[in-house]
């Protein structure tokens, strides 16, 4: 996974034989998506942010994601993603959340109630961070992950199109890291708290 696509700058070991960059932030092509396939994709979409809001107690977050990455093998996920009534869905979904845990005192348990703003920021975020879940899904033995988080979303998607095993060897602490570093200073308490939220599950 890198920023954008560019020369690498180390030279791989003899027993690589390819090397495909996935870009998270450089504009990608995308392909229009039918009105029946968005309809199911705001389902799956709506799923995947409420898990992300709520506790997860029943496992609802690897769910969307099993969903999510089916999805993208017979549709543009990048072009769902991008859909401007996405910000209008999470805005939607995380208000909703917000009156459900509304404690007595008047207090939000987890996220504030989002602005616009808000709704807004985490939408664009959530649709460049989701983008390894597009590329395509290869059959191979055995998938390898050497961080948590994003570079996980691959091997999920061999695991959920094929059955692939994967491993996970952690160089970091990735989600000490997101803690440490949030992804920008101009974010929101209430947008920062949704993504790391995201990157929690």
């Amino acid at each position: 996974l890198c920023g954008f696509t560019g020369k690498a700058e180390n030279s791989t070991p003899g027993n690589v034989r390819q090397v495909k960059q996935v870009p998270l932030w450089e504009h990608a092509a995308t392909r229009p998506v039918s009105a029946r396939k968005m309809r199911a994709f705001w389902e799956i979409y709506e799923q995947l942010v409420f898990a992300v809001l709520s506790d997860d107690a029943n496992g609802t977050f690897p769910v969307a994601l099993h969903r999510l990455s089916q999805f993208a093998q017979t549709a543009d996920l990048i072009t769902a993603l991008s859909d401007p009534r996405t910000a209008a869905l999470m805005l939607q979904v995380w208000q909703t959340h917000s009156r459900l845990t509304m404690t007595g005192q008047g207090r939000i348990q987890g996220c504030p109630p989002p602005s616009v703003a808000d709704a807004l920021d985490a939408s664009m975020w959530l649709s460049h961070l989701l983008r390894p879940l597009n590329m395509p899904v290869l059959e191979c033995d055995l998938t390898h992950a050497v961080s948590n988080g994003l570079s996980v979303l691959p091997a999920i998607a061999a695991k959920c199109a094929y059955g692939t095993p994967f491993i996970l060897t952690e160089h970091g602490v990735y989600l000490r890291e997101r803690y440490l570093s949030p992804p920008s200073e101009f974010l929101s308490a209430g947008t920062r708290g949704f993504l790391l939220r995201f990157y929690m599950r």
